[in-house]
């Protein structure tokens, strides 16, 4: 009936990013710590029910949050904005760091994304990582130059990954195999062998493949 259960409050940092993600029965929170140095992430794992606190955790991290969280399978990724941010890998049941973080350069912004075996995160530069879920290794990296602040949350689909500066890579060895708009034109989702991306005004229909466009609808993002 859209009663109120439950309410929480904080203190929002005007930059890095917060979110809520859910996966197994659990809410998971990650947000900026508080509103003075150091600017730590929190990671909170919540009952939806009762909006209990399970387990909770500070990162350390110079500039917030650098992602939202992606969880699947009792495991949880976020990015830590930093100089040399990083991708942490924690179990979802207590917290605790499932292998040690992974410097992915200054980046930020980009939310991983998940397949089978690889987790994928893609920031600015282009500098575009795949770490093996499982271990922590780093499968590949493109970063054919520069690095800076930004990225993109990327999308993983029929064995390819849509990530930073609208390129489009092989998932299995990071080969650049074509490109799409970008983030500006909405990242891509799936379902089946059609999807759907908004951005420029726009929501876009495509398939099979994604410059396959089989409708468009413009939207007046001002009303």
């Amino acid at each position: 009936d859209g009663a109120l259960l439950w309410s929480r409050t904080w203190m929002e940092k005007p930059w890095g990013l917060n979110g809520l993600a859910y996966d197994g029965g659990r809410l998971f929170w990650v947000r900026n710590h508080s509103a003075s140095y150091p600017d730590d992430v929190h990671v909170e794992a919540i009952d939806p029910a009762t909006g209990a606190t399970i387990w909770n955790r500070n990162i350390s991290s110079g500039y917030g949050a650098g992602s939202h969280p992606t969880v699947a399978q009792g495991e949880l990724y976020l990015v830590a904005n930093d100089s040399t941010s990083k991708l942490y890998a924690l179990r979802q049941s207590d917290g605790a760091d499932r292998w040690p973080p992974k410097g992915i350069t200054s980046g930020s912004d980009s939310t991983p994304s998940l397949d089978g075996s690889n987790v994928y995160v893609s920031v600015a530069g282009p500098q575009t990582f795949a770490f093996d879920r499982a271990t922590g290794g780093e499968r590949w990296h493109y970063g054919p130059c520069c690095s800076g602040g930004g990225g993109t949350t990327t999308m993983v689909y029929g064995g390819r990954l849509f990530a930073h500066h609208g390129l489009v890579h092989d998932t299995r060895n990071g080969l650049v195999v074509g490109s799409w708009g970008g983030a500006s034109a909405g990242t891509p989702t799936w379902s089946g062998s059609l999807g759907v991306a908004h951005g420029y005004a726009k929501l876009r229909g495509f398939g099979p493949t994604y410059e396959a466009t089989r409708w468009v609808f413009g939207i007046d993002e001002y009303t």
